[in-house]
């Protein structure tokens, strides 16, 4: 075999120069004649399309402009056959190049004209290359019909070759469903015909594609030999693009063999006639063979080499079908890997191009792949959805090992998501159609067994009925063994049922002890957390730099909120609510986080309208605020713009809610992703900026506190284009100026009054006051130990609670008295 193969790959290097030189010739006598032949008739339409119909297979782009140069041409011409025959070239054309719709539309035009002038052949090739067609969509019924058609009007005409030819096109939609039989039946039907007109052609395609039957059904030594004969006539009618096409199904033979070398090597001589041809689509194809061989091999790197050559080819012939699987594999190729983000991407470019090209059974694998991926990925949700939909596909269209793909995903997402029983359902499925496939693969080999002997000849069909016999004999035994083990399988029944019973108390307890695991897991962290906070207030106390200090505030920020989170979960949240000014509040937290605004030069804009009074707790909202803002910070690009805004609820000043809005122009959050931005570390991308870190927690502290004041949160965002957290609070009637304030911490019976000569001596220690945190006691005492206490006693009480506030570090009390001198 391997001889054979050696000897005539010698003389095509020789044969290639020579064929190729004959077609060059062919075409520049054509373009020659378009040069002398200037003038414009139907004399210069044939010429086009001729030159059109030859370069269809060698340059389809330059094909492409001579037939659409005869169509212009035929239209002013009014040379309707002309106008037809550029048609049916361009149809091909879009055909060759995958985008089946406009195939279609091309073929129908001509078709009518056809039908118009009475042309029978014209009409016998439109209806052909429909059905090619849809064939190649895999719309089996639809090529099926038009087939139909066109073997009526081939025999009308007589045309033994047409009917051979739409024979072989039938046998392949067999071959397609799985009807192997069929398949053969109609090849043999074709091959008869052939061998009566003695074209060699045909017959060494014929034989091809019978070794495709052969190959799909494991028959793997008897495709060979057939692609060998076909091989041996190819190379007498030096035939190379025929020759190519042979021995990248031989690669593929030793590619479901594992033979993975002896492919490749293989794969490589037809690729080097395909590039000498200049068959763009064939060599892509190849190049997307030797890829995925190379993937099997576990040669990641030369992998990627070729498949990544076969999708550059593909974008630029507009091949989508070949594109799409380039990407399918590259996904693959990721998913080896590890690398599940990456291949995600490729499986949902995949998915977006089969669903163009209406390529359904592909679709369901896609879909399939999706979920498969987002299981890697611990998205058990979004996996579920994905493999559904896939599975549904799959059952539609009859794809038993996408079916058992599914199910076995299915199985392990409702596992992991502890859904036993849905779990089980699955793995049932997926046990089931296992089972079948097997079942399957039984009755493929009894076919190939017939298939063998129908091509062997009928001598010995009585051997082929002896096994027949003993394949039947086999099963009756195989009926009476089961009936025997029918007892024996009762008790089978019952001891799985026992042994079911004491997996479930095992289980019960394996749950018991990760539910106690993952509560000391959550004790432990809360008290790690917990004990960080009480240092971190004491290094904020000390630091002077204002690097180390933003920094500081940042972390004891992110421990609050782990705490919080943590605690809040488990208790309602308890609120210290006060009336307040929103912008305030608002204020206060763009000052908490200047320094990483200035850092990456970004400008806050607070539209917040000043008059605006909510019943709040201002902590605990000054806290939303930061983690908004810092988010904001965090995903914007140098020299961005942060915004806030807000208004009533449903436009109504009478509103009981105020709506707030923190939109940037940052990245954005994918679509698909908006719904986890809340969830406890559901951090959308792990990104960090600069000194910027993040929990995951802020977000959901966000959330839990906004639902503590009775309010909603939400998120709207478009990737590259920014993204807009909205959250409601309660409001109230605005809260008029310069009224007595009640100071916490004294008696309550007792108004505690600050006159407008005392506001006036304590305006600046205030602004000093309001630069810093309640933590930052040497500053604060520096700025404190300057108010005159002999002033007189409402300013002498005012900082001796102060100083109370600060040492207890009481942030409430501090806020209110630095408000107090209002």
């Amino acid at each position: 075999m391997r001889k054979i193969i050696r000897i005539f790959l010698l003389l095509i290097a020789c044969l290639l120069s020579m064929k190729v030189k004959a077609q060059t010739a062919v075409i520049d006598s054509l373009e020659d004649l378009l040069l002398e032949h200037n003038k414009q008739d139907t004399v210069r339409v044939k010429l086009l399309n001729e030159t059109a119909g030859y370069l269809s297979r060698l340059d389809s782009e330059k094909s492409f402009k001579y037939a659409e140069a005869a169509g212009r041409l035929a239209e002013e011409t009014g040379y309707l056959k002309g106008k037809a025959v550029s048609l049916y070239i361009i149809g091909i054309y879009h055909r060759n190049n995958a985008d089946y719709p406009r195939a279609l539309e091309y073929f129908q035009q001509s078709l009518e004209i056809h039908r118009e002038i009475r042309d029978k052949l014209g009409v016998a090739k439109c209806l052909n290359d429909m059905g090619i067609t849809y064939l190649e969509q895999g719309n089996y019924p639809k090529a099926f019909e038009y087939y139909q058609q066109a073997l009526i009007k081939s025999a009308e005409l007589g045309d033994k070759q047409r009917i051979a030819l739409i024979y072989k096109n039938i046998g392949m939609i067999y071959d397609f469903q799985g009807n192997y039989s069929k398949a053969i039946e109609f090849y043999e039907k074709a091959m008869n015909i052939q061998e009566d007109l003695g074209d060699k052609s045909e017959i060494a395609k014929t034989l091809y594609h019978i070794g495709i039957v052969h190959s799909r059904l494991g028959n793997y030594s008897k495709a060979i030999e057939l692609y060998e004969k076909a091989i041996k006539i190819q190379e007498e009618l030096d035939s190379q693009l025929d020759m190519a096409r042979s021995l990248n199904e031989i690669g593929i033979v030793h590619s479901r063999l594992g033979n993975y070398s002896e492919a490749i090597s293989t794969y490589i001589k037809s690729l080097r006639i395909q590039e000498t041809l200049g068959s763009k689509f064939d060599v892509a194809d190849i190049l997307n063979n030797i890829g995925e061989a190379s993937l099997e091999q576990g040669n990641i790197e030369q992998a990627l080499q070729h498949l990544e050559k076969a999708w550059d080819i593909s974008y630029h012939i507009g091949a989508q079908s070949c594109m799409a699987r380039s990407i399918f594999l590259l996904g693959n190729l990721y998913m080896i890997q590890g690398e599940y983000a990456l291949a995600l991407q490729q499986f949902e470019k995949t998915l977006k191009l089969h669903t163009a090209l209406g390529e359904i059974g592909f679709i369901a694998r896609d879909h399939i792949k999706i979920g498969e991926t987002h299981f890697e990925m611990g998205y058990y949700a979004d996996a579920i959805m994905s493999t559904l939909k896939g599975l549904e596909i799959a059952r539609e269209t009859d794809r038993k090992e996408d079916i058992k793909l599914a199910s076995l995903i299915l199985a392990k997402c409702y596992s992991a998501q502890q859904n036993f029983k849905d779990a089980y359902q699955y793995q049932l499925l997926y046990q089931q159609i296992s089972d079948s496939i097997l079942t399957k693969e039984s009755q493929k080999k009894i076919n190939a067994l017939e298939l063998r002997f129908e091509l062997e000849g009928k001598e010995k069909e009585i051997e082929l009925q002896k096994s027949k016999l003993s394949l039947q004999q086999a099963e009756i035994d195989q009926q009476r063994t089961r009936q025997k083990s029918l007892l024996g399988g009762l008790v089978a029944v019952l001891i799985i049922m026992v042994l079911a019973g004491i997996a479930y108390f095992r289980i019960r307890t394996a749950n018991k002890k990760i539910t106690e695991l993952d509560e000391f897991k959550q004790g432990l962290t809360a008290m790690i957390v917990h004990d960080l906070k009480n240092p971190l207030n004491a290094i904020l106390s000390q630091a002077q730099k204002p690097g180390l200090k933003n920094a500081g505030k940042q972390m004891l920020h992110m421990v609050l909120n782990i705490l919080d989170v943590q605690k809040f979960e488990e208790t309602k949240m308890i609120l210290k609510t006060s009336k307040v000014l929103l912008s305030d509040v608002a204020e206060r937290a763009i000052e908490q986080v200047s320094f990483l605004s200035q850092q990456k030069n970004i400008t806050i804009q607070n539209s917040l309208p000043s008059q605006i009074t909510v019943r709040i707790d201002p902590e605990i909202v000054e806290r939303i605020f930061i983690n908004l803002l810092t988010n904001g910070i965090k995903y914007s690009s140098n020299s961005g713009n942060i915004h806030l805004s807000a208004k009533s609820e449903n436009f109504n000043q009478s509103s009981k809610f105020v709506r707030i809005e923190v939109s940037d122009m940052g990245v954005g959050i994918p679509a698909d992703k908006l719904d986890r931005v809340f969830d406890k570390f559901g951090q959308v991308n792990a990104k960090s900026s600069g000194r910027i870190r993040s929990s995951g927690m802020g977000l959901t502290f966000c959330k839990l506190a906004v639902e503590a004041h009775g309010g909603t949160i939400g998120v709207r965002s478009d990737i590259d284009h920014g993204t807009a957290f909205w959250f409601t609070l309660p409001r109230i009637k605005p809260v008029q100026k310069n009224v007595i304030s009640t100071m916490s911490g004294l008696n309550e019976k007792q108004p505690f009054i600050l006159t407008q000569e005392d506001r006036k001596y304590l305006a600046p220690f205030v602004r000093n006051l309001r630069n810093h945190e309640v933590y930052e006691v040497s500053s604060l005492h520096k700025i404190i130990k300057d108010i005159d206490s002999s002033k007189g006693d409402r300013i002498k009480i005012w900082k001796e609670e102060l100083l109370s506030a600060i040492e207890s570090g009481n942030k409430e009390i501090f806020s209110k008295l630095l408000k107090s001198r209002k």
